[in-house]
């Protein structure tokens, strides 16, 4: 009985921190792709541009390009465009 106990403790104290992890970082995602969303509605509002290039979004939010194109990508609010594939817009 003391090996199965053993072993739940370990089996847990390896998933409970990963989780933790996982929420930190969905929620550092999440909070980065509403900062790009809010970027391309105050350029739609500011300026003639209909899209944004990945280097433009990550060079004002302070984002790598890497990190503003996998979460633009992965954002149903985010479209980009089929012609220029490195520039963004709002989806609809």
């Amino acid at each position: 009985m003391d090996y199965f106990f053993n072993f739940l403790i370990a089996i847990l104290a390896v998933i409970i921190p990963s989780f933790i992890f996982w929420l930190i970082k969905m929620k550092r995602e999440m909070k980065d792709t509403k900062r790009i969303i809010r970027f391309l509605k105050s350029s739609n509002e500011t300026t003639s541009y209909k899209f944004r290039s990945t280097h433009t979004i990550a060079s004002t939010l302070h984002l790598s390009e890497d990190r503003v194109q996998r979460l633009a990508a992965k954002s149903q609010l985010i479209q980009r465009n089929k012609n220029e594939k490195q520039t963004w817009q709002l989806a609809g």
